[in-house]
């Protein structure tokens, strides 16, 4: 990991491990792991909800257990695996649990946090 000092924000070189590939991003201390995966990394299934670490929208695996990213800082994370509701599917076929939450109409706002911590 490597400290930058920008002019206006202070950022870190972090090496991610997201669904089973490995990254390194240059990130503003301040952003959660949520910002990172939505804004830097267009992984868009991790969805915003309450932002309070209430609703459990956010859910990723780190390390195979169930944390909300609203609340973690990608320093908390660094060379980590993370495995986002992307990560469940093989290829263009579903995990079972997104193909049920599918067929049963489910796959709202919650489906991915929920889906995560039903497979952790």
């Amino acid at each position: 990991m490597r400290r930058e000092i920008d002019r206006e924000v202070e950022r870190l070189v972090l090496t991610l491990h997201v669904n089973g590939e490995k990254s390194e991003l240059l990130v503003p201390v301040h952003k959660t792991l949520l910002e990172v995966l939505r804004e830097d990394m267009q992984l868009t299934g991790t969805k915003h909800g309450c932002e309070l670490g209430e609703c459990g929208t956010c859910t990723v695996l780190v390390d195979g257990k169930p944390e909300l990213s609203c609340l973690l800082l990608p320093i908390q994370i660094h060379g980590r695996a993370i495995t986002t509701v992307e990560g469940m599917a093989s290829g263009s076929e579903l995990h079972p649990l997104q193909q049920a939450f599918a067929e049963l109409g489910a796959a709202d706002l919650a489906s991915g946090g929920a889906c995560l911590r039903a497979d952790a």
